[in-house]
């Protein structure tokens, strides 16, 4: 059904058909539920409570939502300020205590994880590249502005990945493109990133760029760890000397996982940095305590990560039989450690 004449065409029914549709769809009743489990699983939490859910819908349609005694919103229905407002400010999005849950937050989508390093970790634009290039990195990490795989952004909301999160009927967007490759190509990516700026060498994020500032730039196998050299910027964090080296790893993890790097990982970290440093100088030992939390798994989630304190399992060696066989061997891609 459609109120445009078909036998007196005008640009104006075309419009006013255009209005009542775009209304329908969002005064329809359905909407700010939808909206509200979106808006809470890209925020806040992969798998929200139903509690969660409804306080949001209800900040949408009053256009009001209050917490520590302060209203926002404008009272209009489809309000954003006071709908934002409830995902970031309910208790479900704050208490710590419930980071305590395994299934608690999310995973980080691979650009962000990008974004926020570069971010936390200052990155600087070399000279003659005021503006940060990065490359064809959809094909590595399975994600770039602009490059969606289809109309239903990058992720499926309802993906169930296998293990613990899907045998308990849970969910994990992210967890979708977050395979052994994509994997393999972000750490290259992050250890590239560290040592040698955003250049496309190694696996990295950046553009080819064949001159910088009137001068060639360097081929990949000549690079220097530290030197940035071709690069169109680089980390800059963190290269001044005198903190101690418990206060630098404190304040990686500060700026690299929001805190939340545990012990043993921390004890790893600052006697990694402390070798390095003694055995060449202080810039090289911050990409080598760099490297190391981008390996850690509080990189690539919100909330708690609990380590398996069971280890791996050695598996039993076979006692030689004097029979011929056939072996099958698998090659894994892997990061490598430049």
């Amino acid at each position: 059904m459609h109120i445009i004449s078909l036998a007196e065409e005008n640009n104006r029914d075309a419009i006013y058909e255009t209005e009542a549709a775009l209304d329908h769809y969002f005064y329809h009743p359905n909407t700010a539920p939808f909206l509200a489990y979106r808006f809470a699983q890209q925020f806040e939490i992969s798998n929200p409570t139903p509690l969660y859910v409804k306080t949001i819908p209800h900040a949408f349609k009053d256009g009001r939502y209050t917490s520590a005694c302060i209203t926002f919103g404008s009272g209009q229905y489809g309000d954003l300020a006071a709908t934002v407002r409830a995902v970031l400010l309910h208790s479900e999005a704050r208490n710590v205590l419930l980071e305590a849950d395994r299934v608690h937050g999310f995973f980080r989508e691979p650009l962000l994880k990008i974004i926020q390093l570069m971010r936390t970790l200052e990155f600087k634009a070399a000279k003659g590249a005021p503006m940060m290039l990065l490359g064809d990195i959809e094909d590595t990490v399975r994600q770039m502005v602009f490059e969606l795989p289809d109309v239903f952004l990058f992720f499926p909301p309802d993906f169930e990945p296998t293990g613990m999160i899907g045998a308990s009927t849970m969910v994990s967007p992210e967890a979708s493109v977050i395979n052994t490759p994509e994997i393999f190509s972000t750490v290259n990516g992050f250890e590239s990133l560290t040592k040698y700026g955003l250049i496309d060498c190694f696996g990295e994020f950046g553009e080819t760029i064949l001159f910088m500032d009137g001068a060639a730039v360097p081929s990949c196998s000549d690079l220097i760890s530290g030197d940035y050299q071709g690069s169109t910027g680089h980390l800059t964090v963190l290269k001044n000397e005198g903190m101690t080296p418990s206060t630098i790893v404190d304040q990686l993890s500060l700026l690299m996982t929001s805190g939340r790097l545990d012990s043993a990982s921390r004890e790893i970290v600052t006697l990694a940095y402390q070798d390095e440093k003694a055995a060449t100088n202080h810039g090289r030992a911050i990409i080598c305590a760099q490297q190391l939390i981008l390996t850690t798994p509080e990189i690539h989630k919100t909330g708690r990560v609990t380590p398996n304190s069971k280890g791996g399992v050695n598996p039993s060696i076979p006692s030689l039989t004097g029979k011929p066989y056939k072996a099958v061997v698998f090659f894994v891609k892997s990061y490598q450690a430049w």
